[in-house]
């Protein structure tokens, strides 16, 4: 009987890979209670979170369905949407509106007392990369006056921008805060050798970090858990190149729409200089015939809508 031997693949999956965030955020565990506390900036202890459905489906014919990456709520009910954004950041803001406004719908219940039912939703978005101009890498958009008092109280958003964070790998020493370490790991456990421990930092012991990363060592993974993360990751390429694609079509499609509306914006230019030119010349054969018949400059000008100089230019021009 023949034995299976176990992988020689020992490395750290990204936490911003499709499979990392799911199976270190898409669950109840130490490591997603305390990030989510964390991004959310409270000194409140999250006991629990209750994972919820992720797919939905548009309120009315011919509306938009969708899947949110991590739906879930902790044991006072509020709710938390958790998405992770790698590349396509197209409409970004929107998509984010969009999922929490759609949750949102669904709490307000008929009657007077409807809106009384609804309860906190965070909708938080990790991303890979940059999208704003600034140095701020951890942001909080809500609803506000044009005096920054806060309307909105029920819907907060969260924008993390990994690649704005500002410690390097190497620098690891410099990390103080809890909310720092979750950065850092999520941005950098991937780059990491886990075989050489003069790169892995300290912190990486405590234990809700270190649950997360063993989910994510590959060493640790069972031959399903093996076999599962890489179809993962080929179905996410598949999207990622397919989604590409799109984007490239989209592109090439409104560069081609572009150019007939500019090909008939000439168009109707050309013609309606034509048309004006061949006004011009109506005109000027007709200014010419009545001077010819002796009719006064004063007299056309006021027939013709025009000045007494703008005739006599006309007049001087065929040298007449």
């Amino acid at each position: 009987m023949k034995t299976s031997k176990k992988s020689n693949e020992h490395f750290i999956v990204p936490f911003i890979s499709d499979y990392g965030f799911k199976v270190t955020f898409a669950r109840n565990s130490i490591f997603s209670r305390k990030a989510v506390q964390l991004l959310i900036d409270t000194n409140t202890i999250i006991k629990k979170l209750k994972m919820l459905r992720n797919e939905f489906e548009g309120m009315v014919e011919d509306a938009r369905a969708g899947v949110y990456d991590v739906l879930c709520e902790d044991e006072i009910k509020r709710i938390f949407i958790i998405e992770m954004q790698r590349g396509n950041y197209d409409n970004l803001f929107e998509r984010l509106q969009f999922y929490a406004y759609q949750i949102y719908n669904t709490l307000v219940q008929k009657g007077k007392h409807g809106f009384s039912s609804l309860r906190p939703i965070y909708c938080i978005c990790v991303i890979e990369d940059k999208i704003i101009n600034d140095d701020t890498y951890c942001r909080v958009l809500n609803l506000r006056d044009e005096n920054n008092n806060l309307i909105g109280k029920n819907i907060e958003f969260r924008l993390i921008e990994l690649g704005k964070f500002p410690i390097k790998q190497a620098n690891f020493d410099q990390v103080t805060t809890d909310k720092e370490k979750l950065l850092y790991t999520m941005k950098y456990a991937h780059r990491i050798n886990p075989k050489d421990a003069n790169q892995i930092p300290p912190f990486f012991s405590e234990e809700w970090l270190a649950e997360a990363v063993k989910k994510l060592d590959t060493s640790k993974m069972s031959p399903d858990q093996l076999a599962m993360y890489h179809i993962t990751m080929v179905r996410a390429r598949t999207i990622l190149d397919y989604e590409e694609k799109k984007r490239n079509e989209d592109r090439q499609k409104m560069r081609q729409e572009v150019k007939e509306e500019v090909k008939q914006e000439v168009k109707e230019e050309v013609k309606q200089e034509i048309k004006e030119e061949v006004l011009m010349e109506e005109q000027a054969k007709t200014i010419i015939n009545l001077y010819k018949k002796g009719v006064s400059i004063d007299f056309i000008a006021d027939v013709m809508g025009l000045s007494s100089t703008q005739i006599e230019t006309i007049i001087n021009t065929l040298n007449l």
